[in-house]
């Protein structure tokens, strides 16, 4: 919220206390006032909050995508190098637990979602 709409809010608010006062609805007069501004609050700080989780994604991902790229060959039989297997990935522990954190989340995430839809 910039400088002049809180300065607005309050006016607005002053007013609506000095109109208002003793006549039992101040409460009501401040909420219904209020509400918008809160509410436009929350969505502007969900969609920061989503931002912000979609960048440490794509930086656990890229560090994913490293750790492969980097990773050791691994075979069924290492001394033939016969039944290739694929990459061994290795990650320093607060990385693996902030990507297991992130997993866990999302799944809860989907699973309550599915419950609701279901």
């Amino acid at each position: 919220m910039k400088d002049h709409q809180v300065a607005a809010l309050i006016n607005d608010l002053r007013d609506i206390a000095i109109k208002y006062h003793g006549f039992g609805c101040l409460r009501g007069f401040i909420r219904d006032r209020l509400m918008p501004d809160i509410d436009s609050l929350r969505a502007q700080l969900a969609e920061a909050n989503r931002k912000l989780q979609e960048e440490e994604l794509l930086n656990l991902l890229a560090i994913m995508f490293d750790a492969y790229e980097n990773g050791t060959d691994c075979y069924e039989d290492p001394e033939e190098c016969g039944g290739y297997l694929g990459k061994a990935v290795m990650l320093d522990d607060e990385t693996f637990h902030q990507i297991a954190d992130i997993l866990n989340e999302r799944l809860a995430a989907l699973s309550s979602k599915g419950e609701e839809n279901g």
